[in-house]
Order: C-alpha cells, then sequence, then structure tokens
C-alpha cells in the first residue's frame, strides 16, 4: 500500500544531492494503488475524451535562487459553461512576435482560453516536460484528454531548451530540468495553499502527484521522480533516465523502435528501466513509430519530426522505406493508457487496472505489464 505523504514538503531536497550529468544519487518510496479501492463514481473509458470541458491558462514562475523562468501552461477541468466556447487558437501558444509560425498548422485544439475552472475539484495533478528544444504545448492533444477526465496538467518550457531558445549546455540542463520540475511542483502546491491563486484549494494534495514527458523530458521526470517521492507515477516517452536500485515508482513507458533520435541504445535503455525498476511496470512499443510520433510535431506544417516519426521513414534492421504511424494513433495509444495510468496510481481507483493488463493496441503495438497487485 502506498504511503500518505504531505505533498507540501519535499520528502528530499534535490539541491543537496551531488549532481553528475547523467547518474543521480536518489531515493524514492511509492508502491502499486490500493489493492482493494474501487474508486468514486462510474469506470469511463479512457480512450474517449472525458466529462469536463477544457480550460488552458499560462502562469509565469520565477526561480530566485537559480535566475530561471518557468513559462508554465496549465490545461485543467474547466467549468461547464466553457462546453461551446471557441477553443484557442494555435497562435495563441506562441510568443506574439513569432505567431507566424502557425500559419500551417492543422492542429485540431479544444482548450478554452482562461475558461472558469469546474465546480467539483480538487483535481489531481500531472507536470510535464517537454523534449530537447521542445515547448510546453507539445503533448497538447495529450494533455487536453488528460484534463478532460478530471486532471491537472502543468508544462512549463524549460528555459534555454525551447524551440525558441536552445541556449543551455546539455549538462547543465541535465542537471536544470528536474529541478525545474520539482521548484514547479512546489509552486503549484503553492498556489493551492494561496487564497488569491487561480488553483487555490483546486489540487488534490491526497496521494501524491503524476509526472509525464517526452525524450529529454521522460530523462527528467524519471530523474525527479527518483528524487522526490511525491511524485507517484511517471510516464516516460521515447527516452528514460538511470534509476537507482530502489526505484518503484509506478512507471508506463513508451518507446517507439524506429526511433531515430536516441537509436538503437536509447531504446535498450527503456527496455532495461522496464527490467530492473522494482514498482509497477508498464511498457508499449511501437514498432512503426518514431521520436516525434507522440508529439503535435507532425502537424504544425514546419517540418519537425520528417523521417523520425512524420512520414516515410527507414527501418533500422534493412533500411527499407515505410511509412510512419498516423501520430493520432500514438496519441489514442497515450491517451488510453494515460488516463488509465494516473487514474490507477493518482486517484488509486484500481478498476481501472484492467485497462492497464491488456494490449488495447495489438495492430500497432508491442505490450508488457506487469502491475504487481
Amino acid at each position: 500500500r502506498r504511503r500518505m505523504i504531505d505533498l507540501r514538503t519535499p520528502q528530499k531536497s534535490i539541491l543537496q544531492k551531488s549532481l553528475t550529468v547523467f547518474v543521480l544519487p536518489l531515493l524514492l518510496v511509492a508502491g502499486c494503488a490500493d489493492s482493494d479501492n474501487q474508486g468514486n463514481g462510474p469506470v469511463l473509458d479512457p480512450g474517449v475524451l472525458g466529462p469536463y470541458p477544457i480550460g488552458i491558462t499560462e502562469v509565469v514562475f520565477f526561480d530566485e535562487s537559480r535566475d530561471r523562468t518557468l513559462l508554465t501552461n496549465v490545461w485543467y477541468p474547466a467549468n461547464e459553461a466553457a462546453r461551446d466556447a471557441e477553443p484557442a487558437s494555435a497562435e495563441s501558444y506562441l510568443p506574439e512576435d513569432l505567431a507566424f509560425l502557425a500559419a500551417s498548422s492543422t492542429l485540431t485544439l479544444r482548450a478554452v482560453r482562461d475558461a472558469e475552472l469546474a465546480m467539483d475539484g480538487p483535481f489531481p495533478l500531472i507536470l510535464f516536460s517537454h523534449g530537447n528544444n521542445g515547448i510546453n504545448f507539445q503533448n497538447g492533444d495529450q494533455m487536453e484528454h488528460l484534463a478532460s477526465h478530471g486532471f491537472i496538467v502543468a508544462s512549463p518550457d524549460h528555459e534555454g531548451n525551447t524551440y525558441f531558445d536552445n541556449s543551455g549546455s546539455p549538462s547543465g540542463l541535465s542537471i536544470d530540468r528536474p529541478i525545474d520540475v520539482i521548484f514547479l511542483l512546489d509552486e503549484m502546491l503553492r498556489t493551492n495553499d494561496d487564497p488569491e491563486a487561480l488553483f487555490h484549494e483546486w489540487i488534490d494534495t491526497t496521494v501524491g502527484v503524476g509526472a509525464s514527458g517526452m525524450s529529454f523530458g521522460a530523462f527528467t521526470v524519471v530523474t525527479a521522480a527518483d528524487r522526490d517521492d511525491r511524485i507517484v507515477a511517471v510516464l516516460p516517452q521515447v527516452l528514460t533516465a538511470p534509476i537507482s536500485e530502489d526505484y518503484d515508482t509506478p512507471t508506463f513507458l513508451l518507446l517507439a523502435s524506429e526511433d531515430k533520435t536516441i537509436g538503437l541504445d536509447g531504446n535498450a535503455r527503456i527496455r532495461n528501466t522496464y527490467a530492473t525498476t522494482k514498482g509497477p511496470k508498464f511498457l508499449a512499443e511501437l514498432p512503426d513509430a518514431g521520436h516525434f510520433s507522440p508529439t503535435i510535431s507532425c502537424y504544425t506544417g514546419l517540418g519537425i519530426g520528417n523521417a523520425d516519426g512524420c512520414g516515410e521513414g527507414e527501418r533500422f534492421a534493412d533500411g527499407s522505406t515505410f511509412e510512419f504511424l498516423e501520430a493520432t494513433e500514438v496519441w489514442e495509444l497515450l491517451n488510453h493508457y494515460g488516463v488509465a495510468f494516473f487514474q490507477t496510481y493518482l486517484r488509486q481507483d484500481t478498476r481501472y487496472l484492467s485497462y492497464l493488463e491488456e494490449n488495447a493496441f495489438p495492430e500497432i503495438a508491442i505490450y508488457q505489464s506487469d502491475p504487481q497487485r
């Protein structure tokens, strides 16, 4: 059974650890969901859009101790009044002087800018970390889907490592980015205690928070979870990080077999994380996916992800050409398993475990699960 923790007090100070670029000494206590918890309300199909309209707002957090600014998008369950409101445009997610980059976008967006909050909070919190030189809304469909099922998702731009600013060094970023995530967790929980803040008393602090990330973001959230036991469920996509011997955080791994960015060695590390973690674990491997398949890259019109998730690719095995999976198919898998995973380990609703124990996408995925009931 998972022990209850005070989310407002970090269990380990990340700044007190000695850091290296890739291997970090860590401790974590996390277990599988309470085996007899049946949750409240009906079990909803995790792959179908949830019952809540979706809100989106932008919050800026500043870490004075490191002189770092985190421009953060937060998706959340919105009030029913947002049901028929106009969604925020793709241009509105970009700096004003770069809005023209969205001109060729074919994205379908659902989140309503600054919509009123749903009335029946609090809701569990999930933190998302973008990829190397990515941006905080790069997995927007995943964020919207989780928000529609009653989760708050906060996603920061990692300063010095975004599409608009790549001034950071890899060694420095490997240190800063996990700290960014833990700082964001602290700040979101501070707003929960602040009567003047938008999310005052609206974040469920009963169990813990979740985290997800893509590529460098996957490294980021696995590293953060291995240090801070307030993070109790992690969904890393197309990368991982070295884990400590006692790492047992419930972890759902996504692997793209034809990932040219991290290569066969990177995929081997993902499989090794699945093999060695001591906690509940799940692995979805997509034989026809590439590195950028989980993201919005293929629909930006900017050519991001070409030959590594978008359009045609060449197979590692023999160099033959093939068509990558349509990214929306990858999103469907992520949405289905993501909701079931976070319902199980953030809401401790074990009725969703059955969705995690079976391969719901046999046409596109090789699936392994070990929920350790």
